[in-house]
Order: structure tokens, then C-alpha cells, then sequence
């Protein structure tokens, strides 16, 4: 495998996730070395080297390539993670594994959210095959994509018609408007409450009757999350809707999107609920995150362990706090007791990091594109549950770790705004600041300053 095929300037990328790939995307290289087109060889890894994707695909426009071609197997994520970083169109090779003989690389790579799109080939050597045939046809095309490419953030959000899916309104909500909650636990009721000083009302839409929300709500409504009509009713009724929790379902966000305005974007809450699409998502913006890797299989587990070494974290990719969901991992021979425990569940191992403190750091980002941040909060975990959060007056920006500076970019590359956490490495030299975890949540009222419940 060579970095580049001749001396004629690259017009096609075929990137994979290890050496044990190219086997497969072989059959590309020879579809394109049969057509005379130029291309580059490069291993690029979703969740080793996630700094380099990152680097490779922001790029790949300015260096002069038309066309991508990224192979993966397993979880998956570099086509994906990919086309979410370039404007550039993506062809997507499931490589065959072992447990799954593919199958598992192919629904990863084809299950795309809408406005990040990667055209999925077949398993294996046909699918590289077709790679390389559809990459010289998009060469040869005579309908060329515009020199300027697609709006910025075109392809990071659903390209969908105003009808379809609003995004938010640019004039002030006039007083007497109702903001819609997904969600009815104790932070709805704070915004609730913030909404009220605001002279705003809230319409709060659960699951279960008995949400603490409602008690302080101008309207309330019990329907499922996956229920559409009502959903949709809802949606109708407000002015805005938003979210107290993140774990609400993004389809659910893309229901009421048709109806009304919503924010966060649904695609801010794909990232946030899966903890490996988000510590990917991270790791491209250049933020420090502790070491990671991808867990699918015991075997996963054991490779992981490997690189990552112990102590060690094994967390499962969706739902879990609070300690739940979560399994520490101290010596190797302790693997497959706790791929059992989260019920070998998708899962990531995340090593553990020697710090000095967690610090908490709330940001707003209003559609101007103005950020505000709100003062730093420590907190203290006892047991692996938050016990107490301590504020100290004037500490906006520390001078010693600036998480506010790396707050700055998530809100920024998700066109919202967002609540972020961070532990801060005791080797302050070299890492100052580790992101640990961001949640979406709460709702941009334009035209106000930002207004938050007292936590």
C-alpha cells in the first residue's frame, strides 16, 4: 500500500481503518489504476487516530481530491465521521469481520442520519470494486459540484424544505408565548419557572403522568415519545420547541421539527447519546479526551485493554449515569466479568485519568452567534455520583485551565447552545483541561439575554 500512486496531484482518497483493509480496497486502487485516475493510500482511524481524520478530511477539498473512499469494518464510524467533517461526496466499503461476516459494518455505514450522507457499497472486494467505478463516474460526470461547495454546515444538518423542518425563528418570542418542553422532570420545572420570569408559559409534553414539571406548567400533555400525531399536535401548539433532558429521541426532535421550530438541532442528540460518536465528534475538534476505544466483542474488549491499559472504564454507548451502566475494569483477568456486567451491550473503554478537579461550565450561544458562559462550577463525586457543586464568585475563566475556551467550540460546531463538563488533568503541563461529557438541553429564547433556573 502506497501513500500516492504516481506523481499526478491525487483526485481521490482511499482511506481505511488499519492494514488489514487494504486487502479489501485493493479492488478500488485496481478499478482506479485501470482508468488512469490518481488517487492516495491512507490509514485513518475513527477511534485511534481520530485527530489525523480529522486533519485528512477538513483538508481533503484544499488538497485538491474529488472524491473519498473509506473502508471500515465493525463499528464502523469512518465513513461516517468522514462525511460529517467534508463536503466532499463519501463511498462507504463495509469490510467483512468475523463476528458478523460484515453485516454489522454495512448497517453502521447505511444507517446515516439525514444531511451526512455516505453511499454505502457492498460487503467486501464487489463492494470496493463499485467504489472505484463510481468514483471515476463522479470524475467524469460533466455536472461538477460548485468550486465554493456547499453552504458551511450544509452537510451537518438535514437538508430539508421549511416546511419540513423549521429551524429557529429570528425575531424575539413577544411575551405570551408558549415554549414546548419534551420532558417533565425536575429541570423542566426550572425552566418552567425561568420562562414564567420571562413572562413566557410552557406547555410540558411526558411520557408519565406524574411529572414534576406539570405541577408549574400552562399546559401539559402524556404521549409517548414515539407517538407522531401527538408528537405533531403538540409541536403545533407552541412556539418553540426544546428538550430538558438529552436522551429524548432524535426522531422524535425531527417530528416536532415539521411543526414548529426546534432547538438543539435533532443531530446535536445523536451525537450526545452515543458516547463513542461523541468522544469521535470531540477528538476532531482537537479537544483532549482520555483514551478511548471501541467495544463491540469481548475480543474488542481485550484489544482495547491493550492499548488503553488499567484501571479502566468499561461504559455502555447509550443511557447510563449516575454509575449505571458502567463497570471499572482494574486487572485484565477481570475482561469478561464486566463485559457481562452491562450485559455486553455496544459499549466504550475509556481509560482513567489522574486529575485534580472536575469543573462544570455553562454555555449559551444565541443565533447571532454571540456566546455567553456562566460562572465555573466544581463538583464533587462520591461513589461515582455527584454529591455536591460548589461556585465560586467571579470564576467565569479561571486563569489556570480556561475551560471556557474549549467550551467556546462545542456550542460553535453545533450551531446551539449546550451544557459541557470537563476533568482537569492533575499533569496541568501538558493536558490542562480533559473533556468528560456535554449535554444539549434547555431552550434559546432570541431577543433575551440567557436566563437559567437556579440549579
Amino acid at each position: 500500500m502506497s501513500e500516492s500512486t504516481s506523481d499526478a496531484k491525487p483526485a481521490v482518497g482511499i482511506i481505511m481503518g488499519s492494514r488489514s483493509d487494504w486487502p479489501t480496497l485493493q479492488a478500488a486502487a485496481d478499478v482506479l489504476d485501470t482508468l488512469h485516475v490518481p488517487y492516495e493510500t491512507k490509514v485513518v482511524s475513527a477511534h485511534r487516530t481520530p485527530n489525523r481524520l480529522y486533519e485528512y478530511a477538513a483538508s481533503a477539498r484544499e488538497r485538491g481530491l474529488k472524491v473519498i473512499i473509506a473502508g471500515a469494518g465493525g463499528a464502523a464510524h469512518l465513513p461516517g465521521m468522514t462525511a460529517s467533517m467534508t463536503e466532499l461526496p463519501v463511498l462507504g466499503v463495509p469490510i467483512e469481520s468475523k463476528a458478523l461476516k460484515g453485516l454489522d459494518s454495512l448497517l453502521s455505514i447505511a444507517q446515516m442520519p439525514a444531511g451526512v450522507p455516505v453511499g454505502t457499497l457492498a460487503i467486501g472486494k464487489a463492494g470496493a470494486t463499485n467504489a472505484g467505478l463510481l468514483a471515476a463516474g463522479i470524475l467524469a460526470s460533466p455536472m461538477r459540484p460548485s468550486p465554493r461547495g456547499l453552504p458551511p454546515g450544509a452537510r451537518s444538518r438535514p437538508l430539508r424544505s421549511a416546511r419540513r423542518l423549521r429551524t429557529m425563528a429570528d425575531a424575539p418570542l413577544p411575551p405570551g408565548s408558549t415554549i414546548g418542553i419534551l420532558g417533565g422532570g425536575q429541570l423542566g420545572r426550572m425552566l418552567s419557572v425561568a420562562a414564567s420570569r420571562l413572562g413566557l408559559k410552557t406547555h410540558i409534553y411526558n411520557a408519565e403522568p406524574d411529572a414534576p414539571a406539570f405541577d408549574v406548567a400552562a399546559k401539559t400533555t402524556v404521549g409517548a415519545y414515539d407517538d407522531p400525531e401527538a408528537l405533531a399536535r403538540f409541536a403545533k401548539s407552541v412556539g418553540v420547541v426544546t428538550c430538558e433532558f438529552e436522551n429524548i429521541p432524535a426522531k422524535s426532535l425531527e417530528i416536532a421539527g415539521r411543526e414548529s421550530h426546534v432547538y438543539p438541532p435533532p443531530k446535536s442528540f445523536e451525537v450526545a447519546q452515543d458516547r463513542l460518536v461523541e468522544k469521535d465528534f470531540v477528538s476532531g475538534l482537537g479537544i483532549a479526551v482520555a483514551p478511548y476505544a471501541a467495544v463491540d466483542s469481548l475480543g474488542d474488549l481485550n484489544e482495547g485493554l491493550a492499548r488503553v491499559g488499567t484501571p479502566a472504564l468499561l461504559k455502555t454507548r447509550r443511557f447510563g449515569y449516575d454509575g449505571k451502566g458502567q463497570v471499572p475494569i482494574h486487572t485484565l483477568c477481570e475482561a469478561a466479568t464486566a463485559w457481562e456486567a452491562i450485559g455486553e451491550a455496544p459499549a466504550v473503554l475509556e481509560g482513567m485519568v489522574a486529575f485534580e478537579r472536575e469543573l462544570s461550565v455553562v454555555a449559551v450561544r444565541g443565533q447571532d452567534g454571540e456566546t455567553r458562559f456562566y460562572d465555573v462550577v466544581e463538583n464533587v463525586h462520591r461513589g461515582g455520583i455527584l454529591a455536591t457543586s460548589r461556585v465560586r464568585p467571579g470564576s467565569r475563566e479561571p486563569p489556570s485551565t480556561r475551560p471556557g475556551r474549549l467550551q467556546a467550540k462545542s456550542p460553535k460546531a453545533w450551531a446551539m447552545w449546550a451544557y459541557c463538563a470537563w476533568s482537569c488533568s492533575s499533569e496541568a503541563a501538558r493536558h490542562p483541561i480533559w473533556w468528560s461529557t456535554r449535554s444539549p438541553r434547555g431552550c434559546i429564547i432570541p431577543g433575551t439575554g440567557p436566563s437559567m433556573p437556579a440549579w
